[in-house]
């Protein structure tokens, strides 16, 4: 294990794994995926995406499969 941390995995029944930060930043920048990429390094091809919630207002991919999302899309 790496040491690093996400806020959630979500673990589907077949084991797959979508991992999600929250941040309270209006930017985010790739290395704050850093945490995200390492759990998708540890899981391999069970790792499905990634996502962080952010305070922004713009959608943003950021790679294949990692994506910064504005907090208020949840409402």
């Amino acid at each position: 294990a790496s040491g690093q941390e996400v806020d959630f995995v979500i673990e589907r029944s077949d084991g797959k794994l979508a991992a999600v930060e929250v941040k309270a930043t209006s930017k985010i920048t790739a290395a704050d995926f850093n945490h995200i990429k390492a759990l998708a390094d540890e899981t391999g091809k069970m790792f499905l995406r990634g996502i962080i919630f952010y305070t922004g207002k713009e959608a943003i991919p950021f790679a294949k499969n990692l994506f910064a999302l504005p907090i208020r899309m949840l409402w």
